[in-house]
C-alpha cells in the first residue's frame, strides 16, 4: 500500500530579498521530528491554492535546514510570474502560514568520481550549492566546473562563499530567465575522456533537453553518472510543466 502523503503546515518567520532576484522564506520546523540535516538540497512540495481554490504544487528546493534554530529555508526565484506559487511567495510576510508535503530526498553526486559538471539556472541554485557544500564538508578537492545562469550579476553573490575555491571553475552567464545559453557554455568545457566524470544538471526544461539532446548525439562523452532535470518550462503553467516532462526521454 503506498504511503499516504502528509500535508505539513507551519509559519512562515522571515521573509527576505537575498540577491535582486532571489527571494528567502525562513519556516519555522519546530514541530516536525522528521525534519533533519539530511533535507538540505531536497524539496518540498509548496501546496497552495489557485483562483478556483484548488490545490496547486510546486517543488522547491530546501536550502538551508538550521537543527539549532530550528528552520529551513526556501528560496524563490522572484522573478514577477503570475503563477498561484510565485503569488505566494512574493506577498509571504512573518506570521502566514505555510503548507507543504515533504522534504523529498535530495540527488546527490558520486563524490569519489574523478570531475563534476554542474549546470543550472537560478531555481537550480539551492540544489546545486548544497552539493558543492557537500564536497567541502567532505573534503573534496576534484575539480568541478560549475555553469551559472542568472537575470543579474548580483544573483551570482548567492555563491559568494564558494566562488573563491581553487577546485571550483566557475562559468556565470547573465541577462536571462530563459536558460538558452547553458548548453552553449557546457560545450565549451574541456571535458576529459580519461577520468571518471559525473553531470548534475538542473533548470528550464527546453534547456536541459538540448543538453539531453546533445548528450544522446556525442557518445564520446562517457560519463559514469548523469543526472539532468527539468524544473520548469518558460511560458507555461507548472501543471503544464508536469505534463510535457512526462514525454520527455531521459
Amino acid at each position: 500500500m503506498a504511503k499516504k502523503r502528509v500535508l505539513n503546515k507551519s509559519k512562515i518567520l522571515d521573509t527576505s530579498l537575498i540577491t535582486p532576484n532571489l527571494r528567502r522564506l525562513t519556516v519555522d520546523i519546530s514541530t516536525f521530528s522528521h525534519i533533519d540535516l539530511k533535507d538540505r538540497g531536497g524539496y518540498i512540495k509548496l501546496s497552495v491554492l489557485d483562483e478556483n481554490q484548488s490545490e496547486v504544487m510546486r517543488s522547491i528546493s530546501v536550502s538551508t535546514v538550521d537543527i539549532e534554530a530550528q528552520t529551513l529555508t526556501l528560496d524563490f526565484v522572484n522573478h514577477g510570474g503570475s503563477g498561484p506559487a510565485a503569488k505566494f511567495a512574493r506577498s509571504a510576510k512573518s506570521g502566514d502560514e505555510i503548507s507543504f508535503y515533504g522534504p523529498g530526498p535530495r540527488r546527490d553526486i558520486n563524490q569519489e568520481l574523478d570531475e563534476f559538471i554542474l549546470v543550472g539556472d537560478m531555481t537550480a541554485f539551492p540544489a546545486l550549492k548544497v552539493q558543492l557544500e557537500l564536497m567541502l564538508e567532505n573534503n573534496i578537492d576534484k575539480k568541478a566546473h560549475i555553469v551559472l545562469e542568472a537575470k543579474s550579476g548580483e544573483d551570482f553573490n548567492y555563491f559568494q562563499d564558494l566562488l573563491g575555491v581553487e577546485n571550483f571553475n566557475f562559468t556565470l552567464i547573465e541577462g536571462n530567465f530563459t536558460a538558452k545559453y547553458l548548453l552553449t557554455k557546457f560545450k565549451e568545457i574541456d571535458i576529459s575522456s580519461d577520468k571518471s566524470l559525473s553531470l548534475w544538471c538542473a533548470g528550464e526544461r527546453l534547456a536541459i533537453n538540448e543538453i539531453r539532446q546533445y548528450l544522446k548525439e556525442h557518445s564520446e562523452l562517457d560519463f559514469s553518472e548523469k543526472y539532468t532535470s527539468s524544473y520548469w518550462q518558460c511560458g507555461l503553467t507548472q501543471n503544464e510543466h508536469s505534463q510535457m516532462k512526462k514525454t520527455d526521454v531521459i
